[in-house]
C-alpha cells in the first residue's frame, strides 16, 4: 500500500483550518479547535513563541471527569533522532476546572489504560506517557519509549499550571517508524485531539529553542540522547475488524483471523455444512490461497447450553468439516490445516442477560468457527459473504438524542450526539463526534454515566461492555461503542484495537467503577474514533452505537488527501 495518510481534515466538530508557513519555507495545515463546548469564552492567553509556527493547534480537554481543563496544544515538531522520533510540543492553560489547569496528569495515560499498559508509565504523573503516534498505514501504534520501571522517557510537566501563563514547552521520545514512512497521526488522551498526517522531519529542530532544552523527567534521558540503553521501544500491532451477520474478518500486521457463525454454517446439533456455507467458504478458500502461510487453524466453538461431553465433541466435528471442506479447495498452496474445538470457552458475548436470563442473540454469537493463519501482507479485511442487502433512508439530521438507563436500574442518562466528519485515507477511516449530555432522571450532581455508555466489546456489533468484561474491560470509559455500518451490504466497521485490546478511540469523562458518573448535564465532549476504512466504492455510511441504539445515517465519507 502506498504511504496515504488520513488528512488533517479530520479534525472535531467546529474545527476551522488554515494553512500557514512552517519553518524552512514549507507549508503545513493548523488546526485550531473551538471544541463545541458549553463552557463560558474564555480570551486566549498570549504565547511567548508567537515567532514558531506550530504545525497543528487544538483543543485539549484533560480529566476527562466531572470537573474538566481546557488546555490549548501546538504541535511545534515530529523528527527524527537516532532510533527516535521526537514529538515537540507546547501547552497553554486556557480554561481551568477550578484555579489552574492539572498539566501534570493531561498527558498521562487516560484511565481506562492504567493497568494494561505499564510500559507507558501510566501510574507516573508529570510526563506525557499518554500520548500515541499512529501510522493508520500500516495499522501501528508507537507509544513513548519507556525505561525497565515503565517510566516514559519524556521532559518533566508542571503538576499545575495557571491559566495565561507562559505555554509549557515540552518533548516526549517515540521509536523511529521505517524511513519510508513520511508522516504519523498524533494523538492525545483524557479527551486529547487527534491530529493526522503531522510530517516527520530530519536535521535541526524546527521548534523554540527551550522545547528541547526542557528538563527530562526523572530517570529520562536528554532530549538530544540517542542510546537505546535499558530502554523498551513500543510498536504496537492495531486490528482492523469488519463484519456482518455471517461473520467477521479480524486483521492485523501479519495476521488474519476470520470468524464465521456456526448458524450460517450448519444446522442446529449437527456437523454437516449446509448450502450456504459452501459459496461461503469459497470466499475464504481464495484468501487462503492468496494470502496464508504456514498453518491454518480451525477452531470450533459452541454456546454454553449443554456440558463439554456434547459441546466439545460437536465443536471439534464442526472445526474438521470446515477443514475437509477447505482442504481441496487450496490445492498447490503451502499451507496445513489444523482443527481444534473449544466447546463452549471463550464466549466473545454473554450467554446470559444481567439479569440471569437466557441471551439467545449472544449465544448465537458464541457458536462459530474461527480460521486464523499468517498472512503474507497486510489487506484490509474482507468480511465473509454479506447478509440480505440493508437499505437506510437517507438522514435528514447529524444529530440524534436517546435515552440509556444505568446498571442499576434507578437512573437514566440522556445525550445528544452530533456527527461531525468522517474521513477516509487509504485504509482508515477516523469519525469526529460531539457528545453532550442532556438530562438525567432523576437528576443527580454527577450527571450522564457515560462511563458505561458509550463503550462497547470488540465484536460484532459491538455490545456494553460490561455485559462482557472479559472481551470489553478494557473499552470502559471510550467511545468505543460507535461503529459504521454499510447500508448497501450491511457489513460493519468497529473501532481499531491495539494488541492490549484497548480501542482507538478517544476517552469520555465517567469514573470507575462504573456507574459514578460523568458527564454534567449540559457539558459537550468532542470525541474521535479510527476505523477500517470501507472500499472506495461505499460513499455513505450509517453510525449506529450499541446494536441500533442511536442511528444516523447518510453520513458522507469524504477523502482525505
Amino acid at each position: 500500500m502506498g504511504l496515504r495518510r488520513v488528512s488533517a481534515t479530520a479534525v472535531a466538530l467546529f474545527v476551522t483550518i488554515a494553512t500557514v508557513a512552517g519553518c524552512g519555507g514549507s507549508s503545513h495545515k493548523q488546526t485550531r479547535t473551538s471544541g463545541g463546548s458549553t463552557r463560558p469564552a474564555t480570551t486566549t492567553p498570549k504565547s511567548t513563541t508567537a515567532a514558531v509556527k506550530g504545525l497543528a493547534t487544538a483543543d485539549d480537554y484533560a480529566e476527562p471527569a466531572i470537573n474538566i481543563d481546557r488546555l490549548r496544544v501546538t504541535i511545534y515538531d515530529l523528527r527524527r533522532s537516532g532510533p527516535f522520533v521526537i514529538l515537540d510540543f507546547g501547552a497553554v492553560c486556557v480554561q481551568p476546572a477550578n484555579d489552574t489547569c492539572a498539566t501534570g496528569l493531561a498527558f498521562t495515560p487516560s484511565e481506562h489504560e492504567r493497568g494494561v499498559n505499564a510500559s507507558a508509565g501510566s501510574v507516573i504523573p508529570d510526563r506525557s506517557a499518554g500520548v500515541y503516534l499512529v501510522d493508520p498505514t500500516a495499522s501501528k501504534e508507537y507509544r513513548p519509549v519507556a525505561d525497565r520501571l515503565g517510566r516514559a522517557d519524556t521532559s518533566l510537566l508542571p503538576h499545575e499550571q495557571p491559566v495565561g501563563s507562559t505555554p509549557v514547552l515540552a518533548w516526549a521520545k517515540f521509536p523511529a517508524p521505517p524511513a519510508s514512512v513520511t508522516s504519523l497521526d498524533v494523538v492525545f488522551p483524557n479527551g486529547g485531539p487527534q491530529i493526522s498526517s503531522i510530517p516527520i522531519s530530519s536535521g535541526a529542530a524546527h521548534t523554540p529553542t527551550s522545547v528541547a532544552a526542557a528538563q527530562p523527567a526523572p530517570g529520562a534521558y536528554p532530549a538530544d540522547s540517542t542510546t537505546t540503553t535499558g530502554l523498551t521501544l513500543p510498536v504496537v500491532n492495531l486490528q482492523a475488524t469488519v463484519g456482518n451477520p455471517n461473520g467477521n474478518d479480524v486483521e492485523s500486521p501479519g495476521r488474519s483471523t476470520i470468524t464465521l457463525r456456526s448458524d450460517v454454517l450448519f444446522h442446529f446439533d449437527k456437523s454437516n455444512l449446509t448450502s450456504a456455507a459452501q459459496a461461503i467458504l469459497a470466499g475464504v478458500a481464495d484468501r487462503i490461497k492468496a494470502r496464508a502461510v504456514g498453518t491454518v487453524t480451525v477452531t470450533g466453538y459452541t454456546d454454553s447450553i449443554g456440558t463439554d461431553a456434547v459441546n466439545i465433541p460437536l465443536s471439534q466435528a464442526r472445526a474438521a468439516s470446515v477443514v475437509a471442506a477447505l482442504r481441496p479447495q487450496v490445492a498447490g498452496a503451502k499451507v496445513t490445516f489444523q482443527a481444534t474445538g473449544q466447546g463452549s470457552a471463550d464466549p466473545v458475548a454473554p450467554n446470559t442477560n444481567p439479569d440471569g436470563s437466557d441471551n439467545p442473540a449472544g449465544r448465537a454469537r458464541n457458536r462459530r468457527v474461527t480460521i486464523s493463519f499468517a498472512a503474507k501482507t497486510l489487506a484490509p479485511p474482507a468480511p465473509p459473504a454479506p447478509a440480505s442487502p440493508q437499505q437506510t433512508a437517507p438522514a435528514t439530521s447529524r444529530t440524534a438524542t436517546f435515552t440509556v438507563p444505568s446498571l442499576s436500574g434507578n437512573q437514566t442518562s440522556t445525550y445528544q450526539v452530533t456527527v461531525g466528519q468522517l474521513v477516509r485515507d487509504g485504509a482508515v477511516a477516523v469519525l469526529h463526534l460531539t457528545v453532550t449530555c442532556q438530562a438525567t432522571t432523576p437528576p443527580t450532581r454527577s450527571g450522564c454515566d457515560s462511563g458505561s455508555d458509550l463503550g462497547g466489546t470488540p465484536t460484532i456489533p459491538p455490545i456494553p461492555p460490561y455485559q462482557n468484561i472479559n472481551q470489553g474491560g478494557n473499552s470502559l470509559r471510550t467511545a468505543s461503542g460507535f461503529y459504521l455500518i454499510d447500508p448497501a451490504s450491511g457489513t460493519q466497521y468497529i473501532p481499531f484495537y491495539d494488541a492490549d485490546g484497548v480501542p482507538l478511540a478517544s476517552p469520555v469523562p465517567g469514573s470507575l467503577p462504573v456507574g459514578s458518573g460523568g458527564y454534567p448535564v449540559g457539558s459537550s465532549y468532542p470525541v474521535w474514533v479510527y476505523y477500517p476504512a470501507p472500499p472506495a466504492n461505499v460513499t455513505s455510511v450509517t453510525v449506529a452505537l450499541l446494536e441500533h441504539r442511536m442511528q444516523v445515517a447518510g453520513v458522507p465519507l469524504a477523502n482525505g488527501g
